[in-house]
């Protein structure tokens, strides 16, 4: 069985060329930088009003990667929330919803902070 990081970010304007730049960045280098042969961010359309991102990403199911892939996940998508900051996100573990904190960013309760 598999399990997935699903996401999105919604408001009435979009993305501006500059957001739009930054935002495939952000992306590229934590895609490229990811550790282990797995899924990456992928972004993907949304028929959804003003959805301006919208994209999932497989967790490995290497017991030894599970836990690394959901912390720099966390970390990748924290850094894309803070480059569109005002937008409304939604961020889920399959169907478990990801806690948000301005300052520390997503993840989920017991998980330890190896970043």
């Amino acid at each position: 069985m598999s399990t997935s990081l699903y996401y999105s970010a919604v408001r009435p304007e979009p993305l501006s060329a500059d957001e739009r730049t930054e935002i495939d960045r952000l992306i590229a280098v934590h895609n490229d930088e990811f550790p282990f042969d797995a899924e990456v961010l992928d972004l993907y359309d949304s028929d959804i009003p003003n959805t301006v991102l919208n994209g999932s990403t497989k967790i490995s199911n290497d017991e030894t990667e599970i836990i690394p892939s959901l912390v720099y996940w966390f970390n990748a998508l924290t850094e894309l929330r803070r480059a569109l900051p005002n937008a409304q996100w939604d961020v889920s573990l399959d169907d478990t919803p990801v806690d948000w904190d301005d300052e520390s960013g997503y993840s989920l309760p017991g998980l330890p902070d190896i970043s």
